[in-house]
């Protein structure tokens, strides 16, 4: 079913890969945003920059560049870093 994290935080792998990303931002940056919204416009800085990129390392394996979250702060933006 799910998968809880160190952070208490609980990762269901069965959603879709954009909503698990998306539930990691809204943790991370404690605001209710959406794939397209901005996370820095929703109060995000280098501190939950380096968690959502911990996080997605974590459970994807995947590195978020740090550039890449604060060029284009969109969760979508995460997404596309995913390998098909």
């Amino acid at each position: 079913c799910c998968t809880v994290l160190t952070s208490g935080a609980v990762d269901s792998p069965g959603e879709p890969l954009p909503e698990r990303v998306l539930g990691i931002v809204r943790r991370k940056v404690r605001a209710p945003l959406e794939l397209e919204d901005s996370w820095l416009e929703f109060g995000g800085n280098s501190l939950s920059a380096m968690a959502i990129i911990a996080e997605v390392k974590a459970l994807f394996g995947v590195d978020v560049p740090t550039v890449v979250l604060f060029k284009d702060p969109v969760v979508s933006a995460i997404v596309e870093l995913f390998p098909p």
